[in-house]
């Protein structure tokens, strides 16, 4: 994923930067296939075992995943300050 800017993430997982910046200011979570999406980008932010978490997988896990929005967030602070090293 190295080298990858936001520009880059936003095609990748199909999203614009206006969505990703609700994410990343708490005004709403990823959706389940964006999360999917994000894990196969980032695998060192939501750790190995992440990876093999399928979508059915986390509809189950709903409730607890939209409870545990600053979980994501955070993800998601750290995948942007990944971002933001690669640009400088």
């Amino acid at each position: 994923m190295r080298g990858y800017r936001q520009e880059d993430v936003c095609k990748q997982i199909g999203v614009t930067h206006s969505v990703v910046s609700h994410w990343e200011l708490g005004r709403c979570a990823p959706t389940l296939k964006n999360v999917v999406a994000l894990q196969s980008l980032f695998p060192e932010v939501f750790g190995e075992s992440a990876s093999s978490v399928t979508v059915k997988q986390l509809n189950v896990m709903l409730p607890d995943v939209i409870a545990e929005r600053d979980f994501y967030k955070d993800k998601l602070d750290r995948i942007m300050s990944i971002l933001e090293e690669e640009m400088k």
